[in-house]
């Protein structure tokens, strides 16, 4: 028999080659099974509930796995002892037995993702934030940005994946607004997201706001999908798995 555990994270994913595990590469799944494996003592595979890329950070990424019954689990020991196998950039702060049924990536309801963006360096904030000195139409991408509301192929914005059946999503919230006088934010909830989508509005939304585009063309490769129209200039460094959802 297994119990099935629950754990909710956070991580910097600056040095690591993403979520999903490869075989040489550090990868933040990688490292939680290693760590997994230790405490247990028998070899532990962990579910996500989604992939992030190589470089993205997490501030709320839950996920799943099967390990060994303990009967009597304390939950603050082990999280103590866990840490103590991970990297400071990797930090787990909860875990707890679930229903054999949880699914990590298939009861999650939306996923919401953070991009940010500043007109100014700062040496604090440079590691997180993508500088891009020449923002004229700030208030034009504010307002094309909630085009992407509803159910819409993203073909236009996405990477094409052979495995993947449609690029179809449902985006239930996406607005850019200004944080600071010289400091913006994306934010994006949807049901599902496809490889580079997030990274690739912003791209679209950062050509509107250096006046390179007008907002139109935005629209249009929305509504009129084509994989042609694909391109990523955001760099990953700035972008956060903010959020993971569930009904309950």
């Amino acid at each position: 028999m297994k119990q099935r555990y629950r754990i909710e994270l956070s991580y910097d994913g600056s040095r690591y080659a993403g979520w999903q595990k490869q075989p040489d590469s550090p990868t933040v799944q990688g490292e939680l099974e290693r760590a997994l494996s230790t405490l247990f003592r028998s070899e532990i595979e962990i579910m996500g509930s989604g992939r992030t890329d190589a470089g993205v950070h997490a501030e709320h990424q839950v996920a799943h796995f099967d390990g060994p019954i303990l009967p009597e689990f304390d939950s603050l020991r082990f999280l103590h002892s866990l840490r103590g196998l991970l990297k400071k950039d990797i930090l787990v702060s909860t875990i707890k037995p679930v229903h054999q049924d949880f699914h990590a990536r298939f009861d999650a309801t939306s996923r919401m993702y953070r991009y940010q963006i500043s007109s100014e360096h700062n040496v604090f904030n440079d590691r997180y934030t993508w500088v891009i000195k020449d923002l004229v139409n700030t208030d034009e991408m504010t307002s094309i940005s909630s085009v992407f509301t509803g159910e819409h192929d993203f073909s236009s914005f996405c990477k094409h994946n052979p495995d993947v059946n449609h690029n179809r999503s449902l985006v239930y919230e996406s607005y850019f607004q200004q944080s600071l006088p010289s400091n913006w934010i994306f934010r994006i909830r949807a049901n599902r997201f496809l490889h580079h989508m997030v990274r690739s509005i912003v791209s679209a939304l950062v050509l509107v706001g250096r006046g390179k585009v007008d907002p139109s063309n935005v629209q249009n490769w929305l509504h009129h999908p084509d994989t042609s129209k694909f391109s990523v200039k955001a760099p990953a460094h700035a972008l956060f798995l903010e959020k993971v959802i569930f009904s309950d």
